[in-house]
């Protein structure tokens, strides 16, 4: 049971994830095309943020990219040239996540501030901050409809919002840890949590109503997603493995172990039968999403990878990372 604090109390919270490994800084890089080395290939590197990159989303036409960062602010940039197009500045604390609207033409952001804010894709402008939770906002992502969205909280809870009036809708109550992923399911009708109490919860979306609680990881829950068709749910934890779930029923279908350190970001494949996976190791994993083989290991980063997110074509998977840069990757 979430305990009842005073409205607007900002509770001090550890900074976000596991320490950093001790690595050399890495120096700035030019996008460019490297060499294809074992380790994968590199289409292009993406630097310009000044702290720790926590998020990022690829736009729905796949031709630009969004992050964001502990410096607080987001970068929205050119795929194809490694260019910034645009800084969004206006949080007051580190931005913890970021989501682009499926319509293409708003983003969306949480911050350690404790609010949500809603931006113009094109201009950088702030349409809409949204404000109500009493913690950091470590979660956020767009209803299909591009008019709603969900958000979770180290104040333990989820809200679902009202882009249009920035009302919110309804708080889901329930998780007895820090709330640090969310998603929405691709028919609209369910919403889905990852906490670290180490479990995740299917909500109704409609009546907030808890559906049903996936119990099973023995670490925090850091990451979570549907699959393209809604019939699976995803999940990544610091117990170093990724788990596939049944979305119906709730059982565990699979447990993905290979990563020799803790599951940070996990996405799927747009076809539905591949996955990919970012954890402090400092590495990605594709594996096949029916086998739970590991296929490919992806390396680069000089530190923690704490996002990663597969192109809409399938042909591109990108990375965020504490190294405070982001890579464009071709998809093995």
């Amino acid at each position: 049971m979430t305990p009842k604090r005073k409205p607007h109390q900002v509770r001090k919270i550890p900074a976000y994830g596991p320490p950093p490994r001790k690595t050399p800084p890495i120096p700035q890089q030019k996008p460019a095309n490297i060499t294809t080395s074992p380790q994968g290939t590199i289409l292009r590197v993406l630097a310009g943020h000044t702290g720790r990159v926590y998020s990022c989303a690829w736009s729905p036409g796949g031709n630009r990219v969004l992050s964001s960062s502990e410096d607080e602010t987001l970068k929205v940039w050119d795929e194809a040239t490694g260019q910034c197009l645009l800084t969004l500045n206006g949080h007051g604390g580190r931005v913890c996540a970021c989501a682009w609207a499926p319509s293409g033409n708003r983003l969306l952001s949480g911050s350690a501030d404790c609010t949500l804010k809603v931006w113009d894709a094109a201009t950088g402008q702030c349409l809409l901050t949204l404000t109500g939770h009493e913690s950091e906002v470590a979660a956020c992502a767009w209803a299909p409809d591009s008019e709603k969205v969900l958000s979770g909280s180290s104040d333990c809870t989820l809200k679902v919002w009202d882009t249009t009036t920035g009302e919110c809708l309804f708080t889901l109550p329930g998780h007895a840890g820090y709330v640090q992923a969310c998603a929405w399911s691709p028919g609209g009708d369910r919403l889905l949590s990852g906490s670290w109490d180490q479990t995740l919860k299917l909500w109704d979306a409609a009546t907030g109503e808890c559906l049903r609680t996936l119990p099973g990881h023995t670490g925090q829950v850091q990451a979570c997603a549907w699959s393209p068709g809604g019939e699976r749910i995803l999940s990544g934890s610091w117990d170093h493995t990724l788990k596939l779930w049944d979305a119906a029923t709730g059982e565990c279908l699979l447990t993905l172990s290979g990563h020799p350190d803790m599951v940070t970001a996990c996405s799927w494949y747009p076809g539905g039968d591949r996955i990919l996976s970012a954890s402090t190791d400092g590495t990605l994993k594709f594996w096949d999403a029916t086998t739970g083989e590991c296929t490919y290991t992806l390396a680069g980063h000089k530190d923690s990878v704490t996002a990663c997110a597969w192109a809409p074509d399938g042909m591109r998977v990108l990375s965020g990372s504490w190294d405070k840069t982001l890579m464009v990757w071709l998809a093995m």
